[in-house]
């Protein structure tokens, strides 16, 4: 299964040091990721982008497994 997040600036100005927050509740054992852009840590669920051009965007994909049981 896969997880997909993406980061879109709809504005005419750059953004620089964006943060986001996504843990993998229980139920889903982490496999890997892959961004566009910047860094993920799959421990603290912490996905941080230095910068994203006016109008330009930023994926992060979360590989995991699901558990037999969870949430």
């Amino acid at each position: 299964m896969v997880f997909t997040i993406t980061l879109d600036n709809l504005s005419a100005g750059g953004v620089t040091d964006i943060e986001v927050g996504d843990l993998l509740q229980t139920g889903f054992s982490y496999v890997s990721h892959t961004t566009t852009l910047g860094t993920y840590d799959p421990v603290t669920g912490l996905w941080a982008v230095a910068s994203l051009d006016p109008q330009g965007s930023a994926s992060l994909e979360i590989r995991v497994t699901v558990l037999e049981s969870g949430v």
